[in-house]
């Protein structure tokens, strides 16, 4: 049978878990996984679960939720698909459909159908070394390995935070070796992505966002990103995509020292485009500068050292938002 994912959970190491079921007690939950395996894990090294697939209306809300002063576990409501809040208490248990809640003194039975998601609160953060490797399944998850042993069927994965998973080996996306020295841009989720189209609405149709919203290792176009460097048309694999009005926020350890990339519009634009960038590392400017269709591509270096929150905002130019899509190319944060 196909895998029909339901469940989404985030570890406290950085893992990211696609399941296809949920339960806990207080002490430990499991996780249906791709093929019927079960995962047990210690609810200490859960970090929050979502009940619903990312959508890019609730992106800075959900990020808010699950990260902005949390004092208590959060039972996280979905008001509508375009609103979330929640309440902040102890999570007791959680059977496939109702999350038993302790709430100001009172027991609450939520059904999980009008729930967004959970957060689990650690008093105490965890600080984690570096991963050795970072292993991408077919079925979205990321594993933050400290140590892993293939075999001929499967690989045996030990994740930052102790938890242990075996991949089948048809289902490994790729072993990703980089995350000690760089680390691309689209390997990593913002903290918050926000497009603001030049026409305002009171409301946005889902599909005029998620045509706009930004690209992770493809162009607008769907193909591969191209920039006009030295008279040619040079292709890229791996980048963003973005489209003005876009702001990016990304939470960093603060161990990398450079943002590096190949910057310029989309060559399938020819001269139209115009875009402002900025570049922010804790509320302080580190790079702008206006770009243009007609402009070559350029090489970005932009010193980042200590930096824990950086803002990528792509803003309108003097031709609205016509064209505007803006590669950066090979993205990437170095050590």
């Amino acid at each position: 049978a196909d895998f029909e994912p339901t469940v989404w959970l985030r570890l406290v190491d950085g893992s990211v878990i696609v399941g296809s079921s949920f339960t806990a007690t207080s002490d430990a939950a499991t996780v249906g996984l791709a093929g019927g395996q079960s995962l047990e894990i210690p609810t200490r090294q859960i970090h929050s679960v979502r009940f619903h697939s990312a959508s890019n209306a609730l992106t800075e809300q959900w990020a808010e939720a699950v990260d902005k002063d949390v004092r208590g576990d959060r039972l996280v409501v979905r008001k509508s698909p375009e609103s979330i809040n929640y309440l902040e208490g102890l999570i007791a248990e959680v059977d496939a459909k109702v999350v038993n809640f302790r709430y100001e003194g009172s027991d609450v039975k939520a059904p999980r159908e009008r729930l967004e998601g959970l957060v689990y609160f650690h008093a105490l953060k965890p600080d984690f070394a570096a991963p050795v490797c970072r292993v991408h399944d077919a079925n979205g998850c990321l594993w933050q390995a400290k140590s892993f042993a293939a075999s001929d069927q499967s690989v045996e994965v030990t994740c930052l935070s102790n938890v242990r998973v075996s991949l089948p080996l048809g289902q490994i996306d790729k072993f990703d070796f980089s995350t000690g020295n760089l680390v691309f841009l689209s390997d990593l989720e913002p903290q918050t992505s926000e497009w603001t189209p030049w026409f305002a609405s009171a409301t946005l149709p889902e599909a005029l966002s998620l045509m706009y919203s930004p690209k992770r290792d493809r162009s607008f176009a769907t193909g591969p990103m191209l920039l006009r460097q030295q008279g040619d048309q040079v292709s890229y694999d791996k980048g963003l995509s973005l489209h003005s009005r876009t702001k990016l926020t990304y939470r960093l350890t603060g161990d990398h020292r450079k943002l590096v990339a190949q910057v310029g519009m989309d060559a399938r634009v020819g001269s139209a485009g115009h875009v402002e960038l900025t570049i922010t590392g804790d509320n302080r400017e580190l790079f702008k500068r206006e770009i243009t269709g007609a402009d070559e591509a350029f090489p970005l270096d932009v010193d980042i050292s200590g930096v824990r929150r950086l803002e990528i905002l792509v803003d309108y130019g003097k031709n609205m938002d016509l064209a505007d899509h803006l590669n950066l190319c090979d993205a990437m944060l170095t050590q």
